[in-house]
């Protein structure tokens, strides 16, 4: 309670209490709000202009009511679910890259394992274990 709250309820109070009659003078003043004294700001002071925020724009009603949310855990199956997709993926593009090696002559096919990209490669399917 704000100290202009309790000095306007305490008067309240005193004149109930006292059974005075109606006195328009203090009820004009009560209705017509007070000019509150502006702060002087010091010159040393640096004043900064904060940025507002973009303001939020509301959503219907009928959009809060119809609006799909997905629960955590339908989430979270879907995410896995998109894991799986993207192994299942690459074990099709592992034996597609392993198919095309296999057709190489056997010249290249002798250079390309003594590569470090296949060394890269024969490591990457047993991390994903594509291969044994």
């Amino acid at each position: 309670m704000s100290r202009d709250e309790f000095e306007r309820d305490l008067k309240e109070y005193l004149r109930a209490r006292k059974r005075a009659s109606f006195d328009f003078k203090v009820l004009l003043q009560n209705l017509i709000p007070k000019k509150k004294e502006a702060v002087e700001i010091p010159e040393e002071v640096e004043v900064y202009d904060e940025e507002a925020p973009a303001p939020k724009r509301k959503e219907h009603v009928l959009t809060k009511f119809f609006k799909k949310e997905e629960p955590a855990n339908e989430e979270l199956a879907r995410t896995k679910m998109q894991a799986e997709d993207a192994l299942g993926d690459m074990k099709e593009i592992a034996k597609i890259a392993l198919g095309m090696i296999k057709q190489l002559p056997d010249e290249q096919l002798r250079e390309f394992k003594q590569s470090p990209d296949f060394e890269k490669m024969k490591n990457l399917l047993k991390k994903h274990e594509l291969i044994k």
